[in-house]
């Protein structure tokens, strides 16, 4: 039996206890690198030159050489860690504990970690997790295609006294909050598992909604396969549609699945049961996400995640909906996929 992924010394090359014994200084160069690389030049994030700028040592910041600009500058200026109240040492690590729980982290345990309020650990999660959403790779998937719908939010608890119960599986019982979760995942070769995966939500499983994201998602050409539900029937006119009956089988005589998409499910689940246990509607899509990143690098050494976290997070701009989130700056709206027209 070959040896699991975490077993291997790849999953080992990121020592969260280095990250924990750096100096605040060697935690400033460590940044410096991640954005900027060795090169010793900078890239001004208001007017975007890329030279050796003036370095102002006294303030570790620097000043755009360009004589128009001269804007001043610190590491973390333009990008979500932008007016942060973390050290750099702490956002390291916590990033570092991000990348190690392959299963997601709460923000409650984060806060423990680093000794910090638990809102801190909450917005410094979830501008991780708006990086990798800005980020993701959207181009159309190819070739062989897996996908499925998986329900979140669904379940209603019974009332105490049977005579006051009435039936879920009917829509006007159902809970209001309850949204479906559509993955679309490309295969690898053989033993490799999936390649990439496009996720996004929508209300329920629908043939509407479920041909929109497949024109938007998918290469025209593409074999798709998926389970029974009636909606996917109607993508053969641009496709190859292969469906298995879970009903009576995960897996068809001749090899038709979608276990890499069940393969999503069942670490999103994890996620759910195992750390954040609840999750608004709106905030379902970057959580879907995140553990769409993770799946498609789950065979990345940790070093390599880290270092591609870090530099989604150092490429992206201050976050709008997380920025001033305690102040009342949040994000408004249901982010459900629906289809125009």
């Amino acid at each position: 039996m070959a040896q699991h992924f975490l077993l291997s010394s790849k999953s080992r090359q990121l020592s969260v206890k280095k990250i924990a014994r750096l100096t605040d200084a060697e935690a400033w160069q460590e940044m410096v690198t991640l954005r900027w690389g060795d090169s010793g030049t900078q890239c001004c994030p208001s007017c975007g030159v890329i030279r050796k700028h003036f370095f102002l040592r006294t303030r570790q910041q620097w000043r755009c050489a360009d004589k128009e600009c001269g804007h001043t500058f610190s590491v973390t200026s333009g990008t979500i860690f932008a007016s942060h109240k973390l050290s750099l040492k702490d956002i390291l690590y916590a990033v570092a504990l991000y990348v190690h729980a392959v299963k997601g982290m709460s923000a409650l345990q984060l806060s423990r970690h680093l000794e910090i309020e638990h809102k801190t650990a909450y917005v410094l999660f979830h501008k991780l997790r708006d990086a990798l959403w800005t980020n993701r790779d959207v181009t159309p998937l190819k070739d062989e295609v897996e996908m499925d719908g998986g329900y979140f939010n669904y379940h209603v608890r019974p009332c105490n006294k049977r005579e006051n119960r009435v039936d879920r599986r009917s829509r006007f019982n159902m809970n209001p909050m309850k949204r479906a979760i559509l993955a679309i995942r490309e295969r690898g070769e053989t033993g490799e598992g999936a390649k990439r995966t496009v996720v996004d939500v929508i209300k329920q499983e629908n043939e509407r909604d479920v041909s929109a994201l497949v024109n938007k998602y998918v290469e025209a050409g593409a074999t798709i396969f998926s389970d029974e539900h009636s909606c996917y029937a109607s993508l053969a006119a641009r496709h190859e549609v292969k469906q298995v009956n879970h009903q009576e089988e995960y897996s068809s005589v001749d090899g038709v699945n979608e276990n890499q998409a069940e393969s999503f499910f069942a670490r999103m689940r994890r996620l759910f049961s195992g750390q954040i246990h609840k999750c608004a509607p709106k905030y379902l899509l970057f959580y879907a996400n995140e553990i769409a990143w993770r799946e498609d690098n789950r065979r990345q050494s940790s070093l390599w995640q880290f270092t591609d976290l870090m530099g989604k997070c150092l490429r992206s701009r201050q976050s709008k909906n997380w920025s001033k989130y305690w102040q009342g700056n949040h994000l408004m709206e249901d982010t459900l996929f629906a289809a125009a027209g």
